[in-house]
């Protein structure tokens, strides 16, 4: 017993040893995390500036070493293989993506762990003070603005070096200039910003600040826009005065179904059911203590789709008993159907009538897309239109067909309506114009040119280029006044202008404030009868002729030997030489030819008027905005009408297209608006409405096929194979062409 023992105290102390020399402090082994690098963004570098950053790794057995395995560190910076650090001066600008490698210390194989960086090294910027001006503070309420620097290396210290801020507010080094001002007065002060380099640039600023007593909120929004059943709607409140932010809320009333507003001042929803709702709204702003409210009656018009909802602009060139007609004016539709107001201005050889106060309803054929609109028009009686409204353009056109006189008719424009504009100030700016109609003697006359006008509505500055039945007179000079009110519910407005030395008077009507449908109205037996619109002119005055360079569709209508003549085309501009090329087709009286010009052209950056040298097109055209102008005919035929850009075109007519005629130049022209659907390729199903000479129709159907070139340009035939239109692809949404017959007309289509 006492071996056994002795034998098994002699074999513990044998394990017991080896174990102590494996492990010389008397522990096992730790366990050892894996080695990793930790992938940091490093920080900004620049050019000539001190620059450290330090790479940092986890896990294995420190210490580490550190290196570049792959690519290189951006010229002037090194890395200290024991901390890691990247430290000096970068010299280069440029992007530099490089391969860290970190060794750890375990024995007897060390662990090896790479990351991949990239460091950006920026040129410096000098550091200066971006903010110029600061908002006013409102006594005795809180007040909070944030200077803003640029440059130098961020981030940034403000300070104040001479002057001082309005008392009860201060300014942090972070640039905050916050508190509550106790007095009224404007304090001008230095501000000094400084940045974060070794040695730190500075730059200052001389601002002021003015403590401003509290004025009344008020509600600025004066009208909504109109909604449409089911389909969304959004519209942002506005507010000025007392102290912002503002809080809103329907006072009393209610919106339409389907709509809310926010807290925020946000109008939106998805309308439900069609009808005006009247509504008083609530602003609350932040005044302290007591909080200021203002209120405001506003309401909005929801009309299902297709239905005309909300203030409307029109124009109109037609016939009765065979002498022109020419109307300008105003409706106000409710979105369920009815007109509820309106105002009609008509010249005819006659005189004018003015202000006719017009009532009615509408109707619209959603198989169709064509619509109504039944007018009673005072001394006129009941005047009947027809119209095609595409969903996603702004122009809606008509035809008048009445029902009293089968000798009334002519076709038109409708546009909404936009009333903040309803003011003479909102129609400052440069415009171009185009007018058409007839001269005393019943010659056909047109004018194209450009004005000026002022905040206060004097027009300076104008020109214009006259085609009176084949007597040219160009340049000639143009002023004149808009009235100083334009009504606010209609946009009815109007003007005296001298051309060449004659004063005219027109009644206009405000689409938006950039654009007015504008009626010559003399008192009686007019000189002339114009009608027509003015778009406000955004073009550049540098490099003139970069205002006309691409393609672009022509479209004209004139007079040729006393029967309508019309022109459809594509235009080829290249304003890096001026030069251009123009491949048209023409119907004259039932002929039907293609005609080709090309040349060079100037444009006038001061006026928008385009020239074509040495006639090598007869005509003369004023740009509106880039590759848009109103063009007009130099020869006797006295066209005018429209140069609009033309987009990528596809081989492909698709969806459905409504439009109609454009502005009758004879009585013997048939007006018509048209619903134009592609049945299958290359077919069209039309359905559309007339009225002339031979009376009105609606309902009428017609197929027809069609085939595009690599231009754009459309060949349109009916069962028989007969060419019935030939029309040029604008865009994806708009075709603009000419029909065939021996009376032919324009004809716009869009989505």
């Amino acid at each position: 017993m006492r071996g056994y023992k002795a034998c098994l105290s002699f074999g513990l102390s044998v394990v017991l040893c080896v174990l102590l020399t494996a492990c010389p402090s008397g522990k096992p082994p730790a366990h050892i995390d894996p080695l990793v690098i930790v992938k940091t963004k490093p920080t900004p570098a620049y050019v000539g500036v001190s620059y450290s950053f330090t790479f940092a790794a986890t896990g294995g057995l420190t210490p580490y070493t550190w290196s570049i395995s792959s690519g290189s560190l951006p010229a002037g910076l090194t890395l200290n293989e024991s901390t890691g650090t990247v430290s000096g001066s970068p010299t280069t600008a440029a992007s530099y993506t490089f391969t860290v490698q970190c060794t750890d210390s375990q024995t007897p194989t060390a662990a090896v762990e790479t990351q991949s960086f990239t460091m950006v090294i920026t040129k410096l910027t000098p550091l200066s003070v971006l903010t110029t001006t600061l908002p006013n503070a409102t006594i005795n309420q809180i007040y909070n603005t944030s200077l803003q620097a640029t440059g130098g290396v961020p981030p940034y210290t403000w300070s104040i070096t001479s002057g001082s801020l309005p008392a009860g507010l201060s300014l942090n080094s972070s640039g905050m200039i916050s508190g509550t001002a106790t007095a009224l007065d404007t304090s001008t002060f230095t501000v000094q910003v400084a940045d974060s380099e070794s040695t730190p640039a500075t730059v200052t600023a001389n601002l002021s600040l003015t403590v401003a007593a509290l004025t009344p909120v008020t509600v600025t929004t004066t009208t909504l826009s109109t909604g449409t059943t089911g389909m969304f709607y959004g519209a942002v409140l506005s507010a000025s005065g007392g102290v912002p932010p503002y809080s809103w809320q329907i006072a009393s009333g209610s919106l339409p179904m389907g709509l809310s507003l926010s807290a925020g001042g946000t109008l939106s929803g998805t309308p439900t059911a069609p009808g005006t709702s009247t509504f008083t709204l609530q602003v609350t702003d932040s005044t302290m203590p007591t909080a200021q409210t203002a209120t405001a009656n506003l309401s909005i018009t929801v009309s299902n789709p297709g239905q005309l909802g909300g203030s409307y602009a029109f124009y109109f060139n037609g016939f009765n008993a065979g002498s022109p007609v020419f109307m300008a004016g105003n409706f106000v539709a409710d979105g369920s159907g009815n007109i509820t107001s309106g105002v009609l201005d008509l010249t005819n050889s006659s005189g004018t009538q003015s202000s006719i106060m017009l009532t009615g309803s509408n109707t619209y054929d959603s198989t169709t897309s064509l619509g109504s609109v039944n007018l009673m028009a005072g001394s006129l009686g009941a005047l009947t239109w027809q119209l095609a409204q595409p969903a996603n353009s702004p122009v809606i056109r008509f035809i008048q067909n009445n029902p009293n006189n089968s000798g009334s008719y002519g076709s038109g424009v409708i546009k909404k309506q936009d009333p903040t504009s309803f003011s003479v100030s909102s129609l400052a700016g440069n415009y171009a114009f185009g007018w058409s109609g007839v001269d005393s003697a019943g010659g056909r006359l047109a004018d194209v040119g450009s004005y000026t006008t002022d905040q206060n509505g004097n027009l300076t500055a104008g020109a214009a280029d006259i085609n009176d039945a084949g007597t040219v007179s160009q340049m000639v000079a143009l002023t004149g006044s808009y009235g100083q009110t334009i009504d606010a519910t209609s946009g009815r407005g109007t003007a005296t202008l001298a051309i060449n030395g004659a004063t005219s008077n027109f009644t206009f009507y405000v689409v938006s404030s950039s654009e007015i449908f504008m009626l010559e109205t003399e008192s009686t037996n007019p000189e002339n009868q114009l009608v027509g619109s003015a778009e406000k002119q955004l073009i550049s005055n540098s490099g003139s002729n970069n205002n006309l360079g691409g393609n672009a569709i022509l479209e004209l209508s004139g007079l040729q030997s006393s029967s309508p003549d019309v022109i459809v085309g594509l235009g080829g501009f290249t304003a890096s030489n001026s030069s251009f090329t123009l491949n048209t087709d023409e119907n004259a009286a039932g002929t039907l030819t293609s005609l080709k010009y090309s040349g060079s052209y100037a444009v006038n950056s001061t006026t928008g008027r385009v020239t074509f040298n040495n006639n090598a097109f007869p005509a003369v055209m004023y740009l509106s905005v880039p590759n848009t102008a109103f063009v007009l005919g130099t020869d006797s035929s006295v066209k005018s009408g429209t140069l609009e850009p033309q987009a990528a075109i596809s081989r492909t007519i698709t969806g459905e297209f409504l439009g109609g005629s454009v502005a009758p130049v004879l009585s013997s022209v048939v007006n018509e608006v048209d619903s134009t659907s592609a049945s299958s390729p290359n077919a069209f199903r039309v359905t559309y409405d007339i009225s002339g000479p031979g009376g009105s129709q609606q309902g009428l159907t017609q197929a027809e096929t069609y085939t595009i070139d690599n231009h754009g340009r459309t060949v349109v035939t009916n069962s028989s194979v007969q060419t019935v239109d030939i029309f040029y692809i604008v865009n994806s949404s708009k075709l603009a062409g000419i029909t065939a017959e021996t009376s032919p007309k324009l004809v716009v289509q869009e989505h």
